[in-house]
């Protein structure tokens, strides 16, 4: 089934700009990473079925991923605590990224599809790593649901990959509800977490890349709060209900 409808020329905006927007809070080899997430988006693209196959176009799904053996990492912090405290240990983000997509089919060999449908699994798993010790301090996932899923259809899974306590894979809730909905979205929200005061007066700069992720954002946050108030304007129910239960249009973010 055809999920969420995204933009190809939005999607590698996102991540070229913010490439650029936060290459300071990113580790060295993070440029390389991002560079080849935004290259494989064209690749996909490139890959599109013609129209007039039916049997490529209902085969032809991708994975576009930051894969495990390359995954995006921010420069260590203590500056997860408001007002220029210092927190603990010296964190890091290690980001790895599954979305499995479907690109519009093309009408002829020189066209160029606009859009791509969200078609399998969409999450982008965040783990905190103690830099100087080198492990892992916990890890969550921040996923798009698809019709089976219980629970919020934007949403955040703590653990849940093995069979140990706590949160086993076999316990699929909670599903906590996030507005955070794209694998830069996601780093966005990590940056915020990692370096509170430092990324606020980072994110006031007007560059253009600023400019162009700002606006982006705000269109997409604007079509997902509105979704939601209109759910609980009109929820014959519990909104809570309503809420968790209910799925977007096709064409939220397109």
């Amino acid at each position: 089934m055809r999920g969420l409808i995204f933009r190809f020329d939005d999607m590698k905006r996102e991540v070229d700009d913010f490439l650029t927007i936060a290459k300071s809070f990113l580790d060295p080899s993070a440029e390389a990473c991002l560079q080849a997430f935004s290259r494989r988006l064209e690749i996909i693209r490139l890959k599109s079925p013609l129209a007039n196959n039916p049997l490529e176009v209902v085969s032809k799904q991708h994975e576009w991923v930051i894969p495990d053996h390359q995954p995006l990492l921010t420069r260590p912090s203590q500056g997860y605590e408001k007002g220029r405290r210092r927190g603990g240990p010296s964190i890091c983000a290690r980001i790895t990224s599954l979305w499995e997509i479907t690109p519009e089919p093309k009408k002829n060999n020189y066209d160029s599809p606009k859009q791509f449908y969200l078609t399998g699994n969409a999450s982008v798993r965040v783990e905190w790593r103690d830099h100087e010790k080198n492990l892992s301090m916990g890890h969550w996932r921040m996923e798009i649901a698809d019709e089976a899923s219980p629970g919020c259809f934007f949403h955040v899974q703590i653990l849940g990959e093995d069979d140990r306590p706590p949160f086993p894979h076999a316990v699929t809730v909670p599903r906590l509800p996030c507005i955070a909905t794209t694998p830069m979205a996601v780093l966005e929200f990590v940056l915020g977490e990692l370096f509170q005061d430092e990324w606020e007066g980072h994110s006031r700069l007007q560059t253009r890349e600023m400019q162009n992720w700002q606006s982006l954002q705000k269109r997409r946050l604007l079509s997902l709060l509105n979704w939601q108030r209109e759910l609980v304007e009109n929820s014959p129910i519990a909104p809570w209900t309503t809420l968790k239960t209910e799925q977007p249009s096709q064409k939220l973010f397109a």
